[in-house]
């Protein structure tokens, strides 16, 4: 079966060790297991030749991926730098500012609405400020003082 071992340092029921044996296995199962690592693992029959068309397909497929990872930054970056629409950023309120305008489509919208939609968060306010600014140095404008645009 097993021997006992005692370790006098530790407390506590003497440690068995058990020998472990192979399953038994007859001849049919080993044939079927060689047979299946032969195919399932080639490199055991003929290293040299599995080795090369196994690194072969490990760089056609690091290719391939490369490829794909450049193409996708390519196209996100051309997405970036086409102009939005107003309809990506106010998702929300378009509906009903269109309503407000009588406006059916989002491209005859005023250029405020166009420049916004093109800006990112922390610029709103600059966009904002300039668009009143040179509407209120116009003809057109509203009132003689200048609107002070803050955060």
């Amino acid at each position: 079966m097993g021997t006992a071992q005692v370790n006098p340092l530790e407390v506590g029921p003497p440690l068995i060790s058990l020998g472990l044996n192979a399953p038994l296995a007859d001849e049919t199962l080993l044939n079927h297991r060689h047979s299946f690592l032969q195919k399932a693992l080639p490199g055991l029959s003929v290293p040299p030749q599995a080795l090369e068309t196994a690194l072969t397909q490990m760089a056609t497929a690091i290719v391939a991926q490369t490829n794909d990872n450049r193409q996708a930054q390519e196209q996100k970056t051309a997405e970036d730098q086409e102009p939005k629409l107003p309809s990506k950023k106010f998702e929300v309120t378009l509906p009903v500012l269109m309503g407000y305008l009588l406006i059916n489509d989002e491209r005859n919208l005023p250029q405020i609405w166009h420049q916004r939609s093109n800006c990112s968060k922390r610029q709103e306010s600059q966009v904002l400020r300039d668009i009143l600014d040179a509407l209120a140095r116009t003809p057109e404008a509203y009132s003689s003082a200048v609107p002070i645009v803050t955060a």
